[in-house]
């Protein structure tokens, strides 16, 4: 079963946030999204945050599916921050996480070398 638990923030978290973080451009949103596990099959939670341009969060998200291996948690932060970014319209959106293997899929699949693509006729 899936729980995803949404938490509104409207205090500044500044003094938390690593110095190696990059805002976004102005009038841009970020979506920082991680997950983890216990082993390599294992308990696995995700978890993300949203963030505007000057850091401050705008939507702490958090959850677990139980047992499963780290780049299906991984899959499963991003897709719950997707979704959380349609809900609430945070566009336009920046998108970072620690996965190296998600990001270069994410990325060949936003150029069209991993996924076919359907044409209309």
């Amino acid at each position: 079963m899936h729980q995803v638990q949404e938490k509104h923030s409207k205090s500044s978290l500044h003094h938390n946030i690593p110095n190696k973080w990059i805002p976004p451009p102005h009038n841009m949103i970020q979506l920082n999204f991680d997950g983890a596990s216990k082993g390599n099959l294992g308990k696995v939670g995700y978890g993300g945050a949203f963030r505007d341009h000057k850091g401050k969060p705008l939507l702490i998200f958090l959850g677990s599916i139980g047992w499963d291996m780290n780049n299906s948690i991984e899959l499963e932060g991003l897709w719950k921050g997707l979704i959380l970014a349609q809900r609430h319209s945070f566009f336009p959106l920046v998108i970072e996480g620690g996965s190296q293997i998600l990001i270069d899929m994410v990325n060949q699949i936003m150029q069209g070398t991993l996924a076919y693509k359907v044409v209309s006729s």
